[in-house]
């Protein structure tokens, strides 16, 4: 054993080092009794008493050497080290089973994938591992550890804790979002490196990305009620908003009611107007209130007791003096972000919907703050409204997301408190979901949610990686997961008689063994572990101790020099083919666009071919392009056609609700071509367009381009039909605009006349 060897030199050492200065003492004395001086004066003399040993007689030389040795022997034997030393002995088990876990338990009982090889030469050779969620490496068998889609592990979930440093978005975060490419990933990325390094690798693997802006508000817009369709989910966003405005756990009558009255109006102004939002319509509505102590009991006269809003006006309508200001003071409180200019700009519309997030594969990067994050409402409200979206659309989906997803929470503890978020965890994986959640120590979860809902959040995570802390309470944790284990602890002691010219030359040898407890990781060592090292818990097997996944070592410097690499990794991928499986019917077309014009820009040498080769080609392309035009000349495809042009041309306003437009009927490319009185079908819409000049010629474009559609449609399934090249399409669809602006001007100054 290494400690029993290593005890064994320090005993030798030390023995030689003592026994050569007594040996130099008796070298002094030896020239005393020859030369009859001074015992200090030879001591002093180290030259010369060194050379009286080399010349002096052999008698003399060897009297001396008997008494080296027998000196060097007794400090040995009187120094009385034992040596000590410990071995595992779990399966002994008397104090404890707990031990090191295998790689190879983990390939047996399928928690890993098994193509996991990474080279740190060859970035390629890593790129191409099994999809799935890198933990760490074990440099002995040159794997990764990845969580693979298929992994008999309960859930997915992963807990990363790790200090300041540790290593979570170099040694994890990217690896992850790199290696995850069928999935559509949700990330936080609070210093905006994620998005830097890896956007540009995302949309190589085919995806579509996004990115959102919670600390400077600069890119796309947010806004929440457009995900409130009911009372409910007004009520739970309501809740969401105030419990995150707060900063303690006191929910008194006038919080309460305060959370009642920001639910009941915006049910009441979601009610008046689809497209309300919190800055503009909420705001308004509160201000009126407090302006008017009577107009709060007016409205709810108006609106009756049969609207959803009365119940959740009621208790504040009623309300007077003291207890009225408070109410309206903790309303103020809790909706104050909204009156931040960068974040109303934000939040009066979106930009995009979490329902395009399970059309295509898509990754969506959320700048959130390091540090404290004033904007938690927000933030809290925006995961909170996308995790309730998803479960909706499995709802619809026999429970199963179209798209399986990953949520990569980094800085969880910042984003504030997800109320349902230790139930998303029990049940995500049914759905397709896995959640990832990256913490510091568990005190930052004890601290936002309490101990209890804490302790079962961590507790649903199947996995957990431990890159290090810094808190006493959290190393105790993991070392008390981690478990005991029983240790062998052998004691070796070397003994000989006393005195050092006894004439005995025996000397006696004791082993003892000792079976002792011991913590098989002890808070010690988690707190104090190598940068380069970090531990794995997986539920239902033994942890495991292995090397962090470096992203430079792993990938060498895949990102640093990605420009380099860019197109070799491209060529690994078929965008193309993937991406028409996964489009609708009503997005072929314009899938089609794309594809053809990328042919046009990359014109490759084609090889020669035989007369043979060419027939046989030609017949093929001609067979796809006939199957291609069948596809598109129905009358089902030729609607969904119509509602995609209408829809991107004509929907970019702040005036009209895009479902409005999507709910006009589209009965004129049904089979019958019967006509519509487009009169009737904007009515509704107008009811709820703000008449600025605007919105009127908003209106007057819909109809306008709908009529141009209408005169047009058999015109327009004739040419795509016989269309041969982008170029026809893209003349057909830009000469039916022009027909559309000829005739806006004159009918927008009839109708404002």
């Amino acid at each position: 054993m290494k400690g029993k060897g290593r005890n064994k030199f320090v005993q030798i050492l030390c023995g030689l080092t003592i026994g050569g200065i007594l040996g130099y003492f008796y070298a002094g004395l030896l020239r005393v009794l020859k030369e009859h001086n001074n015992l200090q004066d030879n001591l002093k003399d180290y030259e010369g008493t060194i050379q009286f040993m080399k010349t002096t007689d052999k008698q003399m030389q060897i009297l001396y050497l008997v008494v080296l040795v027998i000196s060097m022997g007794f400090v040995i034997s009187k120094m009385g080290l034992k040596n000590k030393e410990y071995e595992d002995a779990s399966d002994f088990g008397v104090h404890g089973t707990s031990r090191w876990g295998t790689i190879l338990e983990l390939l047996k009982g399928g928690a890993i994938a098994k193509d996991s090889k990474y080279s740190e030469k060859d970035p390629f050779k890593t790129l191409k591992a099994e999809n799935g969620i890198i933990l760490g490496r074990d440099i002995k068998t040159k794997k990764l550890i990845i969580v693979h889609d298929e992994t008999t592990v309960d859930n997915q979930n992963v807990n990363v804790v790790g200090s300041s440093g540790s290593g979570k978005g170099q040694a994890f975060a990217i690896n992850n979002l790199i290696n995850n490419r069928e999935r559509t990933i949700i990330c936080t990325d609070p210093k905006g490196e994620l998005y830097n390094l890896t956007h540009k690798i995302k949309e190589d693997q085919g995806y579509k990305v996004y990115q959102i802006d919670f600390i400077n508000f600069e890119s796309n817009a947010y806004n929440p009620l457009d995900y409130v369709k009911d009372d409910q989910e007004a009520l739970q966003l309501a809740k969401t908003i105030s419990k995150n405005s707060k900063k303690d756990d006191k929910e008194d009558y006038f919080f309460n009611t305060a959370k009642d009255l920001l639910a009941g109006l915006i049910i009441y102004c979601k009610s008046e107007n689809p497209n309300a939002n919190i800055p503009k319509d909420v705001k308004r509505e509160f201000y009126r209130v407090s302006d008017d102590e009577n107009y709060l009991r007016e409205l709810c006269d108006a609106i009756g007791e049969d609207h959803p809003a009365y119940n959740l006006l009621k208790d504040a309508s009623i309300a007077e003096g003291k207890t009225r200001t408070s109410i309206l003071s903790s309303f103020a409180q809790q909706t104050g972000i909204f009156s931040l200019q960068k974040v109303a700009r934000m939040t009066t519309h979106s930009d995009f919907n979490f329902r395009e997030f399970q059309k295509e594969k898509s990754i969506l990067y959320i700048k959130i703050r390091m540090d404290e994050n004033p904007f938690t409402p927000l933030t809290a409200t925006f995961f909170d409204q996308l995790i309730t979206v998803f479960y909706d659309i499995a709802d619809r989906n026999d429970s199963k997301l179209p798209i399986p997803s990953i949520f990569l929470l980094d800085e969880f503890a910042n984003i504030g408190k997800i109320e349902k978020y230790g139930r998303v965890l029990s049940t995500c994986r049914g759905l397709g979901m896995s959640m990832i959640t990256i913490i510091q120590d568990n005190a930052q979860l004890e601290n936002l949610y309490g101990k209890e809902v804490a302790r079962t959040i961590i507790n649903n995570h199947d996995f957990t990686l431990f890159l290090r802390t810094k808190d006493p309470e959290t190393a105790k944790y993991y070392s008390n997961l981690a478990g005991e284990t029983t240790v062998r602890m052998t004691s070796e002691s070397l003994s000989s008689p006393s005195g050092m010219f006894s004439g005995k030359s025996s000397s006696s040898k004791s082993v003892q063994e000792q079976y002792v407890k011991r913590p098989l990781i002890t808070e010690g060592e988690l707190i104090n572990i190598d940068k380069q090292d970090c531990y794995v818990f997986i539920s239902g097997y033994y942890p495991l101790k292995l090397k962090k996944a470096w992203q430079f070592v792993i990938y060498k410097d895949f990102l640093k020099n990605y420009d380099e690499y860019r197109e070799r990794y491209r060529s690994l991928f078929n965008h193309n083919d993937k991406k028409v499986e996964e489009l609708t019917d009503n997005e072929l077309e314009k899938d089609v666009k794309v594809n053809l014009q990328k042919e046009k820009i990359v014109q490759e040498p084609e090889p020669q071919m035989d007369k043979k080769e060419e027939v046989e080609l030609n017949i093929h392309e001609e067979n796809e392009a006939d199957n291609l035009n069948d596809d598109i000349n129905t009358p089902q495809s030729i609607e969904k056609l119509a509602r995609d042009y209408l829809d991107g041309k004509f929907t970019l306003n702040e005036y009209l609700p895009r479902e409005k437009i999507e709910s006009i009927n589209m009965t004129l490319f049904e089979e019958e071509r019967e006509y519509v009185d487009y009169s009737v079908e904007l009515e509704t819409i107008m009811e709820n367009a703000d008449f600025s000049s605007e919105s009127i010629e908003s209106v007057i474009k819909i109809k306008q381009g709908m009529q141009s559609m209408e005169d047009n449609k058999t015109e327009i399934a004739k040419n795509v039909e016989l269309a041969n090249n982008i170029d026809d399409i893209e003349k057909l669809l830009s000469q039916d605009i022009k027909d559309i602006e000829k005739d806006i001007d004159e009918e927008l100054n009839f109708l404002v006349q």
